[in-house]
């Protein structure tokens, strides 16, 4: 029997789709939140930013954000993410994760491989793009490796 609604003729190839992006600063937005429980007891906010423009429209990167948590360093780091976010979609001041939402900016990321031989994707926080039609976004580049922290 065919498989319902299957039609290779007419089925794009999607097999550049999966996979870490290339290190690069693309332009993104924060599409969904959500808190979750951390396995210590903490709040994590996670967070789905989609690159919006260039080859890798779409694709998604997944940002966990220990926002209370018992250990200081992590939630330190998490609150600084989140600061750094909150600058680059012009909303200094806020503390509402709502005012995230669909507002583009730029991310600078960079691949690397853990000690288990799965890849990572970091995101750093580049600088805001201005609203869409003022300005061409900032498009998908090669980036050096010295320039980012790690």
């Amino acid at each position: 029997m065919p498989v319902p609604g299957y039609n290779p003729a007419s089925t794009e190839d999607y097999s550049n789709n999966y996979g870490s992006i290339p290190n690069g600063i693309y332009p993104v937005m924060i599409t969904q939140y959500e808190y979750k429980k951390t396995r210590a007891g903490g709040d994590m906010l996670a967070l789905t930013v989609e690159i919006i423009d260039g080859q890798y429209k779409g694709r998604k990167i997944w940002e966990n954000l220990n926002v209370v948590n018992s250990n200081e360093i992590a939630q330190n780091i998490a609150h600084s993410k989140l600061k750094g976010y909150f600058s680059a979609v012009g909303s200094d001041d806020s503390v509402e994760e709502g005012d995230l939402l669909r507002k583009p900016f730029g991310i600078k990321t960079k691949t690397k491989v853990n000690k288990e031989g799965y890849e990572n994707t970091d995101i750093f926080i580049l600088d805001s793009i201005p609203e869409a039609g003022e300005q061409a976004p900032i498009a998908a580049s090669t980036i050096d490796d010295d320039s980012i922290p790690f």
